[in-house]
């Protein structure tokens, strides 16, 4: 049986590189559609302290992992955004992996550097 999903909130803000960043991660046995959890929401705050810009983005994902093979699928759904400035901050959700290991990523790609992310994770109970 997979373990429980627990929250995540980040008290230290992930730095986010040129290029993408693996914000967080959720086993997609603990995510799917036969998992002790229904989906994921991830709220992210992203900052650019020398300009002031900010983005708040919320995320919900869901994958179709049944416990016993790979997810071949995933859905994500991006909503809120409230925005300060110029954010060039992209943020994705992606599956990786097989097997035991296989993973559902919440990704953020940025062309500019100096970008600060805090994530906080709520898994959602039910089936």
């Amino acid at each position: 049986m997979p373990r429980m999903l627990t929250p995540l909130v980040q008290s230290t803000p992930v730095g986010l590189n040129v290029g993408q960043t693996v914000l967080d991660w959720v086993p997609t046995d603990d995510v799917g559609s036969l998992g002790p959890v229904g989906g994921v929401d991830w709220k992210i705050c992203i900052s650019k302290l020398a300009t002031g810009a900010r983005q708040i983005v919320n995320i919900s994902a869901v994958n179709d992992n049944t416990g016993t093979g790979n997810a071949t699928t995933g859905d994500y759904n991006l909503y809120g955004g409230a925005i300060v400035g110029t954010v060039d901050v992209t943020i994705t959700v992606d599956i990786s992996g097989v097997g035991a290991a296989q993973q559902m990523r919440l990704l953020a790609d940025t062309v500019s550097s100096g970008w600060i992310a805090y994530v906080h994770r709520l898994p959602l109970i039910g089936g």
